[in-house]
């Protein structure tokens, strides 16, 4: 039976803990974990509290994150975790999708680790990271992150193994000589590039390495993050050139971007958005499978 509003399942599996029982740092570790990257994906989520410090939680995701464990399974280590609803229950339906997110983008990243999954950023995977690496040094195999949602199960899983694709991602964010933010407007997926422009007006022209075809192709109309390493212009000392190395979904931005006016006398404007029936029905990853189909 579906669980109620704004609860999280964790198991935790391996030989460690086959009689339920579990060392105290350990499994403080690993709920620690969950919470710390569940509030960083609420502050990353909800578009109204991108506008204040990212430097501090805003008292609003502090008061949606606000977290207990609500049950205990006996004979395994089995456990919920439930939200404590707010003094103003308004914000109290927002914890479910800050979950379901959560859940989904660990399903997501080891997938497609050059993409981060839309509400994660570095300092998430940085997190999930130490909760890897503190599994890599048991004897616990899995943890199992599970969200109902409605009758639908949600489940992802964090194990040992997936501690080096996170540091890889963290390296390449901490070695990425550019990071800039906008929306591509043209795609080469033969020749594998781009051209982005960045929310101030500039342009930056971009190369790509196979795998993260789509989430470019969504960059066209949608605003992204991407991270690369650049190379300056050393006149003006502006990047003029980047190679892609992470891209990072910025929903937040989404409703900035939409405010655009598009009036008669502009006739290049007054282009946007005709033909779109075109693609109606397309499958796009089908659409880049045929066009490779034809490459030489």
């Amino acid at each position: 039976m579906p669980e109620k509003k704004g609860q999280l399942n964790i198991k935790i599996e391996g030989p460690e803990v086959v009689r339920g029982r579990i060392e105290i740092g350990t499994f403080t570790e690993i709920i620690q974990g969950i919470y710390k990257g569940l509030r960083r994906v609420a502050l990353n989520t909800l578009e109204k509290y991108k506008k204040g410090d990212r430097g501090r939680y805003p008292k609003d995701v502090e008061e949606i994150c606000r977290i207990a464990i609500a049950d205990w399974k006996s004979g395994s280590i089995l456990l919920t975790l439930e939200a404590i609803p707010p003094k103003q229950m308004a914000f109290f339906p927002e914890i479910d999708e800050v979950m379901t997110r959560f859940v989904d983008g660990l399903v997501e990243f080891p997938k497609a680790p050059s993409v981060l999954p839309a509400g994660f950023d570095p300092q998430v995977v940085a997190v999930l990271e130490g909760v890897a690496s503190r599994l890599s040094k048991t004897g616990i195999t899995h943890v199992r992150v599970s969200k109902h949602v409605g009758k639908e199960l949600h489940e992802a899983t964090v194990e040992p193994r997936l501690r080096t694709i996170f540091e890889k991602v963290l390296k390449q964010t901490k070695e990425a000589e550019t990071v800039v933010e906008g929306k591509f407007y043209q795609v080469n997926l033969k020749q594998q590039s781009a051209t982005l422009e960045e929310f101030g007006g500039r342009i930056v022209s971009c190369h790509f390495n196979e795998g993260i075809e789509m989430q470019i192709i969504e960059g066209l109309t949608h605003p992204v993050r991407v991270y690369g390493k650049g190379t300056a212009d050393l006149q003006t000392n502006r990047i003029t050139h980047l190679l892609v190395q992470i891209i990072e979904p910025l929903p937040h931005r989404a409703e900035t971007s939409s405010k655009i006016k598009i009036t008669k006398e502009d006739p290049i404007l007054a282009l946007s958005g005709l033909g779109k029936e075109i693609w109606e029905g397309v499958d796009p990853d089908e659409y880049v499978r045929e066009l490779r189909e034809g490459w030489e």
